[in-house]
């Protein structure tokens, strides 16, 4: 019964409506119940149903119900069970360590992260509708697709995508989360600012150092940086020197060609 208790009240106490409505709808869907069921949910039958689409797979639904309601976490789920003997307690604890057992790492990560999604399928397919950026909007609909039980394979031709592009998504959310997941990845310097400000003084320091191999291998040797060949022309591009005699003046007229000079119409100056 204390189990029952803790269960039940994990529902039904403190958890805003909109949160009950998602796990509601989750519940009727994996029970086979039908979108259009007239289920009362806070009726004996309502709480029978809770429990059964719970204690089927207790592991995994109550860490999905937890994530779908924004419920707190075990200490104060049982914190909820008036006059609990510590021994109930414990007791309750070695039963429902399975749920709050930390995610599994790895290439499968993302099986459980899509599962305790708080978001149903319905709402990331609005959300992607409402998205002003196709990339976003093509990860949305991809991660609905799979929330309801498509394959990766079928979710990320749904999207135009391959699947392994689809798994880099998936994993990217297990590990960090549903926004980075839709994030496009930033490209980062290889180098801090201190580093290549010094590297770009190292650089015009001398023209035998104006060479990209050259400024890769100096990056190594300061910094112990792996500097890609497009970061080390880039570098070369803003600090190399000008070679000896040879001043570079924006405003100098381009030289005719010969052509030019003997299609020319004009009348001679005077006195030339």
């Amino acid at each position: 019964m204390a189990l029952i208790d803790v269960l039940l009240s994990m529902v039904w106490i403190d958890i805003p409506r909109k949160y009950r409505e998602r796990l509601f709808v989750r519940i009727a869907k994996d029970l086979d119940l039908g979108e259009q069921n007239n289920t009362v949910w806070s009726s004996n039958y309502g709480g029978l149903l809770i429990l059964a689409w719970l204690l089927e797979d207790l592991a995994k639904r109550l860490s999905a119900a937890i994530a779908i309601l924004h419920a707190p976490r075990l200490d104060r789920l049982l914190a909820r069970v008036p006059d609990l003997s510590a021994e109930m307690s414990d007791r309750l604890r070695v039963i429902l360590a399975p749920a709050i057992a930390p995610s599994p790492k790895g290439r499968r990560s993302w099986c459980n992260w899509i599962e305790t999604l708080p978001e149903p399928g319905i709402d990331l397919r609005e959300r992607a509708l409402r998205e002003r950026y196709k990339l976003r909007r093509q990860r949305l609909f991809a991660f609905a697709a799979v929330h309801d039980g498509a394959m990766v394979e079928a979710a990320a031709e749904s999207v135009g995508v391959t699947a392994r592009t689809l798994y880099r998504w998936l994993l990217k959310g297990a590990e960090h989360g549903l926004e980075a997941a839709l994030e496009r990845p930033r490209r980062q310097s290889q180098l801090t600012g201190a580093q290549a400000e010094a590297l770009g003084r190292w650089i015009a320091a001398d023209r035998a150092h104006q060479h990209r191999r050259v400024v890769i291998a100096e990056a190594m040797a300061q910094f112990g940086i792996a500097l890609s060949p497009d970061h080390a022309s880039a570098l070369l591009r803003v600090h190399r020197r000008a070679k000896p005699g040879r001043r570079h003046r924006p405003w100098k007229p381009k030289p005719q060609t010969a052509t030019q000079v003997a299609g020319a119409t004009h009348d001679p100056a005077p006195g030339s």
